[in-house]
């Protein structure tokens, strides 16, 4: 629905959101701008605790493993590896 909004098809979302509320994300979804700016917030303010963290020690074993693209998959040498760095980046 929020795609149809932002291309002129609706006047509003099932939400109320307008288009002024609404911006195309990175992967080229519509999503609500207030959403997607107090996400980008959270991942950054959480640092390593959170999701940052998580991708950040999954970039560390896939360098050191040689893996492309990223199998996360738990039980695999590879998520042992982002566990084990990831609970380092968090000391």
């Amino acid at each position: 629905m929020n795609r149809a909004v932002l291309e002129g098809r609706r006047s509003e979302t099932s939400g109320g959101n307008r288009p002024r509320n609404l911006r195309w994300n990175s992967k080229g979804a519509a999503v609500s701008t207030k959403k997607s700016q107090n996400a980008k917030k959270l991942f950054s303010e959480l640092g390593v605790e959170g999701p940052k963290g998580w991708t950040k020690a999954c970039a560390m074993a896939a360098t050191k493993l040689g893996y492309h693209p990223v199998p996360v998959k738990k039980g695999t040498e590879f998520y042992q590896m982002a566990k084990t760095i990831h609970a380092h980046l968090k000391v």
